[in-house]
């Protein structure tokens, strides 16, 4: 190799690792941090929890809809409509068509 072809790469080579230090360089970090925290707001729980009672083989629960009688031994089904456990996602879902029937068909 001829003398200005390894001076020419020895330059390169500094200034490559110079850029490269430079870009790792120190932050101008005085320490202050700031966090920031998001307000969460959790609305009011207004459900209410159906009272049922049960009679021999068949269970009545009243809610907001009215009055359901069901055999709690039975599959839920069209002719025997089961309530969901309260709190669990399929009571939300059958409250929110409850409170809005033009969202479920």
């Amino acid at each position: 190799m001829r003398p200005h072809a390894r001076l020419l790469a020895a330059i390169l080579a500094a200034l490559a690792l110079t850029l490269g230090a430079a870009a790792c360089g120190d932050d101008d970090d005085s320490g202050d941090t700031t966090t920031t925290v998001p307000e969460v707001t959790i609305p009011e729980d207004t459900t209410t929890v159906p009272e049922t009672t049960t009679t021999e083989s068949t269970t009545t629960t009243e809610d907001n809809g009215g009055t359901t009688t069901f055999d709690p031994d039975e599959e839920d089904s069209p002719t025997n409509d089961k309530p969901p456990a309260p709190g669990s996602p399929e009571d939300a879902f059958e409250q929110d068509c409850q409170a809005h029937p033009g969202k479920c068909g």
